[in-house]
């Protein structure tokens, strides 16, 4: 017995594997016995520094324990910004038979974790833009905006052009016909078209710091689900006090569900006296691969339309005249 079998089996043991299956490891040479891991678990702790521990229940709390305590350690020591990000997980328990006392349940939780940004997003750098009290000040200047205010300037105007042109020249490149579909003759074109790619702020390759958080027994798919979800993980989990949660903008970092339920919580919450409860500290944050999401949908919806619309410009509009 080594460790990595009783990783194998502790991870096995953990994720809801039957005694069937880890036996097949065992006899397999990948991973202790079922029985093993079950009373005898408490021997991975000695490895790792974690108080003796006899289940893997046992076990699976003292290792959420420790995430969450190295998570309240960086968010307290750290001088780069950070950010929460969260979304649901739902599984279901089915039981062939089913009684009154073992039924079909379905569990509805919530996985998060804190991530820091690149080094170059200091909260000495970025203190101003963060404060509560700064973002006040702007209150109210929304209302000398302006059309004129949309337009770009002349080096946004060059730098969508430079883009633009990029885009139709590896379109070109990828689906010319004949021999210049062969690697080899474009091999040099690619090279030089990867050059001449545009490049604004370059993103830096270095290491996300990454910390899980344990698991909330809430649902955020609903308004009062997500307004639980946030309180609890800045309160409990991260263990930070209401007095210093309010006073600065705090990152959250989520899908389209996500970002759409923090908006309507805010709009539904914003009339309350405590400002904590106003979650006007709540700084939402869609996710990269979300943005491609929202701009085709948003697209679609312009150029399609729906029954409700009585847009004359509209395809649907069109289709209901025809």
């Amino acid at each position: 017995m080594n460790t990595f079998q009783i990783m194998m089996g502790v991870f096995m043991s953990s994720s809801g594997a039957s005694r069937r299956v880890i036996d097949t490891f065992n006899h397999m040479g990948l991973s202790v016995n079922y029985q093993w891991a079950v009373k005898n678990i408490g021997l991975l702790f000695i490895f790792i520094g974690v108080n003796n521990s006899r289940t893997v229940q046992t076990s699976l709390r003292n290792l959420s324990e420790d995430a969450k305590l190295r998570a309240q350690s960086f968010v307290k020591k750290t001088n780069r910004c950070w950010a929460v990000v969260y979304d649901n997980i739902n599984f279901t328990l089915r039981k062939t038979s089913q009684r009154l006392d073992s039924a079909t349940q379905q569990i509805n939780a919530t996985t998060s974790a804190v991530f820091s940004l690149p080094k170059n997003f200091s909260q000495k750098g970025y203190a101003a833009a963060l404060s509560i009290a700064e973002r006040n000040k702007l209150a109210g200047f929304r209302q000398l905006f302006k059309i004129d205010s949309l337009q770009p300037s002349k080096e946004r105007h060059q730098e969508a052009a430079t883009a633009f042109k990029h885009a139709i020249r590896t379109i070109l490149l990828n689906n010319c016909p004949g021999k210049m579909r062969c690697r080899r003759p474009t091999k040099s074109l690619r090279r030089h078209t990867r050059n001449l790619k545009p490049k604004i702020r370059t993103l830096s390759n270095e290491k996300t710091k990454f910390f899980l958080l344990p698991a909330l027994n809430e649902e955020e798919e609903s308004v009062s689900g997500t307004i639980r979800v946030v309180e609890k993980n800045f309160t409990s989990l991260l263990g930070l006090t209401v007095e210093l949660i309010e006073v600065e903008l705090r990152l959250l970092v989520g899908d389209w569900l996500t970002i759409r339920n923090l908006r309507l919580m805010k709009d539904e919450w914003r009339d309350e006296f405590s400002r904590f409860l106003r979650f006007g500290w709540v700084q939402e944050a869609t996710m990269p691969f979300h943005f491609q999401l929202n701009a085709m949908y948003m697209l679609c919806r312009m150029h399609l339309g729906t029954i409700s619309q009585q847009n004359p410009s509209l395809l649907e509009h069109h289709r209901n005249l025809l």
